[in-house]
């Protein structure tokens, strides 16, 4: 059975922090076939860290959006939800 960690880093790194985090975590990981490793950055540095990570070639790592929204319209005042992210932007974002 896989078994998951996950990380849910809220707003606690910038993108340089995280690079710099994921480019040390490289240095140390030892990939297992049983576990996969999960971080959800900040929707502001997912793009440049989904980059970051595809090239550090990481095996059972994976990038994860935090607060998706269920409405199609997260970033309009009048639905308030405030602070959600879109299912199609996370998308584009990590799989452009």
């Amino acid at each position: 059975m896989k078994r998951y960690i996950v990380a849910n880093w809220k707003c606690h790194k910038t993108g340089d922090e995280g690079r710099r985090w994921f480019d040390r975590f490289a240095v140390l990981y030892k990939p297992h076939p049983e576990v996969q490793i999960v971080v959800a950055p900040s929707m502001l540095s997912l793009e440049n860290l989904a980059a970051h990570v595809h090239c550090l070639g990481l095996e059972n790592v994976a990038l994860a959006v935090q607060d998706v929204s269920p409405f199609p319209r997260a970033f309009d005042p009048s639905t308030q939800t405030t602070g959600m992210s879109r299912a199609s932007t996370a998308s584009e974002t990590l799989f452009a």
